[in-house]
This record gives structure tokens, C-alpha cells and sequence, in this order.
């Protein structure tokens, strides 16, 4: 289950120009101890680990409006820890597509409006098989803003990021949502720098803070906090590898866990 693991790639307040764009193929593994199904709150005892490729792009559409997407696949195993059994399932995680706005202020800042929307049909998953999400799709309507100053031979910038998420209780065919999910407030948190040497950008390495607190308590709506750090090796002006890692520190409802990713970029 992709959880939350996107913020890495997210276009914060700069927003594309008509015709450019950036795009990202990535592997990602994902390992948690516990496993917690978003669906029927049941850990079973099981242990969880998935991979998944994902797709990431963004082009400008028009002038200060941009278009954003996030396609994963995955392959997700649960395990016994006691017999070593396991129980498989790949396909569609949840895509995240929206449309952003760029704010005419002084300082970089912009809206957007995204919706996740599951790619699976877990309505006859079989018990103790993964899931691939929980079926619901949410709506977000976030702000950010940001800024960059020249530090050294090298760029700092810094994000700030946050709005609300509304679990709409639509789903996608072949699901069903079970719950009456809560609504939330996402939020995210960014510092980097991007270091230039003999006027040849280098890449950039970021640390980030992210995640989603529910307005509300239950036993089923998902929330959690986690913090990230990226490093970007550039292999020419346009063309990057870029290494994450990522850690679930808290969660409610939402297993614990850490991701590792490795990923090649391409912007203009």
C-alpha cells in the first residue's frame, strides 16, 4: 500500500511553464514489521513488504497552470512470521492527478487540486492477501509557498505546504468503501540545496517532513507523520539519478515502516 510515499517528487510552488515539464520512473521497496490493512483494521500478525514502479510527471499547460500525476504499480507480499507463508498481490496503487495554480504574489507560492483515485478492484480480495489501498478516493485542496536564496556555490530553498483532504466515500468499480472515513489536514515541510560547481549544476540533496492529521479519532481513517531525505546526481543539465529514503515514524491506523527508492529524472 503507497501510502503517502510521493511527497519526494512533488512540485511545490514552482510551477511549469507552458511546454515544460518533469518526469520520473522510479523502483521503490517498502518494509513494515506490522501489517495494517486499510480496509478492515486487521493486522493479522503479518509482516509486509511490497515494491512498486511508479510513474511521476508534471508539464505546464498554460501560463502559471500545470498539470501533475503519480501512477504506481505494485507487487506486495504479506508474511507469516511463524510458518514463513505468504500471501501475494500486484497491480494498480492509487494515482494521484491534479491541476496547479500559480499565485501571482511576490514569493513562489501556488494552489492545486489533487484527487487519489485507486487503480485496484479489491472488492473479492481473499483474507490475509495485501491491499492495495483502502478504495476510497480523496479530494485535496492544498496551498504552498516557497523560497530560494543563493548560499555559497549553491541554491537553498525551502517549502511549506499544507490544506485539507476530503474523503469523498466514491470509489472506483470493483470496490466498495467500507467506512465512513474522517476528513484531514495534509501537510509538508521542505529544505534543499542544490550546489553548482564551475557554472554546472550538480544535483540537489533535500530533507523532508510530511503528513496527515485527521480531524477526528476512529479505528479505521488513516493518519501518519514521517520524515524524508532525497539526493539527486546529475547526469547532465536536464537528466538526473535520484536516490530516497523514507521513514513512517508515527501512524495511526497506517503500518509503520521504510522505504528506499532509486529513480531517473528528466526535466526542460
Amino acid at each position: 500500500m503507497l501510502l503517502c510515499f510521493t511527497t519526494l517528487a512533488a512540485a511545490g510552488p514552482w510551477v511549469k511553464g507552458p511546454g515544460q515539464h518533469y518526469a520520473k520512473v522510479s523502483g521503490n521497496r517498502f518494509i513494515a514489521g506490522d501489517y495494517v490493512d486499510p480496509q478492515v483494521q486487521d493486522t493479522q500478525g503479518l509482516s509486509y513488504t511490497s515494491w512498486s514502479a511508479v510513474f511521476y510527471g508534471e508539464v505546464g499547460i498554460a501560463p502559471g497552470l500545470m498539470v501533475h500525476a503519480n501512477l504506481p504499480y505494485l507487487w506486495a507480499v504479506n508474511q507469516d512470521p511463524e510458518s514463513g507463508w505468504q500471501y501475494r498481490q500486484r497491480g494498480g496503487g492509487d494515482a494521484l492527478v491534479g491541476l496547479d495554480w500559480q499565485l501571482p504574489v511576490a514569493l513562489p507560492a501556488s494552489i492545486f487540486v489533487q484527487a487519489r483515485v485507486p487503480l485496484y478492484a479489491d472488492g473479492d480480495r481473499p483474507p490475509l492477501y495485501p491491499a492495495m489501498g483502502d478504495p476510497n478516493v480523496d479530494l485535496d485542496f492544498q496551498a504552498n509557498v516557497g523560497h530560494s536564496t543563493q548560499v555559497g556555490p549553491g541554491y537553498l530553498w525551502g517549502v511549506v505546504e499544507g490544506g485539507f483532504r476530503y474523503r469523498s466515500g466514491w470509489s472506483t468499480p470493483g470496490n466498495t468503501v467500507p467506512f465512513d472515513y474522517i476528513n484531514g489536514l495534509p501537510y509538508r515541510g521542505q529544505v534543499g540545496y542544490a550546489p553548482i560547481v564551475r557554472d554546472r549544476p550538480m544535483g540537489w540533496v533535500q530533507l523532508e517532513l510530511s503528513g496527515l492529521v485527521n480531524l477526528g479519532l476512529d479505528a479505521v481513517s488513516r493518519q501518519w507523520h514521517q520524515i524524508g531525505a532525497g539526493l539527486a546526481v546529475s547526469l547532465g543539465s536536464q537528466t538526473h539519478v535520484e536516490l530516497g529514503a523514507q521513514r513512517i515514524y508515527v501512524a495511526r491506523s497506517a503500518s509503520l515502516g521504510d522505504m528506499l527508492s532509486v529513480g531517473l529524472s528528466h526535466q526542460r
